[in-house]
């Protein structure tokens, strides 16, 4: 990420929420986090359907090395390019791999644009990165896109994938992977909290299989198989529901917000505002837990302010359907 020497190492970290081993850029030495950045969020304009927008600068590529292994401090170095496990690397650089020890700089998240072409689209996996990166307080700048017209540094080095981070100069995707990168090196406030790791696997496990079987639903033209699809639904929110009840409320893992609220709101969002439009269902009211947590989580500051209108999601989903909108 920044102007390294051949010494200089990237760095692998076992993730609370998944235990993977997490392998991000180089760093300099005597690089030190930015404390206390105040939040905000601009909009730069991407390009509109059938306007190609090119960078100047091209965004080194980012990948997470299937070669990463983690030692017992949870800790490994790794050539950022090859992947391989560098064993030389000086101490004092090793120590300087660790959460906070990488500047804020500029952010910028490429995503998917809306239905004008400029502002930002209905897409869940860009919602999770940058309600990450609000609930942080990290300045971001939005940079949407019509499918047409992405970067071709995006198109040519990414396979055009959105959402796409670029942290000063480099280019990360997949949002998952965004988000671990921006949770280990902005570590505060967290979203990992000390000893929930067991919490939010089992959290990530019960609301994992709700966004496929919806957007299978959502996109089935097929009204007689709508009543056994909607079934399934119903079925995952019920173990969401006693998941809420079981840990408490008012989030999936009890008292704190977490990665699993994250990634879960915006698919709920879908799902609420996707099944009412198209197959004229509401969630089930005897699902208490859920729907108090609904009032919660989509209420949250870090939600509303990496959100969009429920008719933007209906726009994506009409689009997905191959229906127009009414």
């Amino acid at each position: 990420m920044r102007g390294a020497c051949a010494g200089i190492v990237a760095l692998a970290v076992a993730q609370v929420a998944s235990g993977f081993a997490f392998t991000g850029n180089s760093l300099a030495a005597g690089r030190v986090a930015a404390r206390g950045a105040s939040s905000a969020l601009t909009m730069k304009k991407g390009g509109e359907k059938g306007e190609k927008k090119n960078t100047h600068v091209r965004p080194k590529k980012f990948k997470i090395s299937p070669k990463a292994q983690i030692l017992a401090d949870g800790v490994i170095e790794m050539n950022v390019k090859t992947g391989q496990i560098t064993k030389d690397a000086p101490k004092e650089v090793k120590n300087q791999a660790k959460p906070g020890s990488v500047e804020v700089g500029t952010m910028e998240l490429y995503c998917k644009a809306g239905p004008d072409s400029k502002s930002l689209g209905d897409c869940p996996f860009t919602h999770y990165a940058h309600m990450v990166l609000r609930y942080k307080g990290l300045p971001v700048t939005l940079v949407p896109c019509a499918p047409d017209a992405k970067p071709d540094w995006l198109v040519e080095d990414h396979e055009g994938k959105m959402p796409c981070l670029v942290h000063d100069g480099e280019a990360y995707t997949e949002s998952s992977e965004i988000v671990r990168y921006i949770e280990y090196f902005f570590p505060e406030p967290t979203l990992s909290p000390q000893g929930a790791s067991a919490q939010m696997a089992e959290a990530m496990e019960a609301t994992s299989g709700l966004f496929p079987l919806m957007a299978r639903c959502v996109k089935n033209l097929d009204a007689a198989q709508d009543a056994e699809m909607v079934r399934a639904i119903e079925s995952e929110l019920k173990g969401v529901d006693a998941l809420l009840r079981k840990n408490g409320g008012p989030f999936l893992c009890g008292k704190d917000l977490t990665l699993a609220d994250c990634s879960f709101a915006p698919k709920l969002y879908h799902t609420k505002t996707a099944l009412a439009q198209f197959k004229n269902t509401i969630i089930n009211p005897d699902f208490a837990a859920l729907h108090k947590y609904m009032d919660t989580i989509f209420a949250h500051p870090a939600f509303v302010e990496s959100s969009y209108p429920p008719d933007v999601v209906v726009w994506g989903w009409n689009s997905a359907r191959g229906t127009s909108a009414k």
